[in-house]
């Protein structure tokens, strides 16, 4: 038995759920209307939030998210920014419940996945010639070295010896 199919297998995967969360999110905001469409704006915010944190890259979203509700308003502008206080809110009832958790378990207060750095340069250092994600000639493709690979590159490229974390 290949042992990093049974592991790989059985890793939870966050990307089905991101997408999910991300199709919600966006549902929830092109039908947020009538009276009690803050509560869809509210479900929205808080959706989108998780999606983030399954998905990091998708924090940078966040600003065409904000304006399509205002821009979808007509009137003035009290009333074209009125949408953005349940959305607002429900995006940060999840961010920081995310960054209560992370000052508790390890003392800073983060409110975001750790996972945009290393998303974005999988997808473009010089290596990735596809644009896709596409891992660096010096990293294994087994999750089991993929620490100790890093530290090793981090120790190379900075000509010191090794990263303690």
């Amino acid at each position: 038995l290949y042992f990093p199919l049974v592991q790989n297998d059985a890793l939870l995967e966050t990307i089905s759920l991101g997408n999910f969360l991300l199709v919600l999110s966006l549902w929830l905001l092109v039908t947020a209307r009538g009276p009690r469409r803050w509560v869809r704006l509210l479900w929205c915010g808080v959706a989108f939030v998780l999606a983030c944190l399954c998905r990091g890259h998708l924090i940078l979203c966040t600003p065409a998210l904000l304006a399509a509700p205002v821009l979808r308003e007509t009137g003035c502008w009290r009333t074209r920014l009125r949408p953005l206080v349940p959305l607002g809110l429900g995006m940060l009832l999840v961010s920081q419940a995310v960054g209560l958790r992370n000052y508790l378990r390890g003392g800073e207060w983060v409110t975001t996945t750790s996972s945009l750095g290393p998303v974005l340069y999988l997808g473009n250092h010089r290596g990735a010639t596809t644009g896709a994600q596409e891992p660096p000639p010096w990293l294994r493709p087994d999750p089991q070295y993929e620490e100790e690979d890093k530290r090793a590159e981090a120790a190379r490229r900075t000509g010191g010896g090794a990263i303690l974390v």
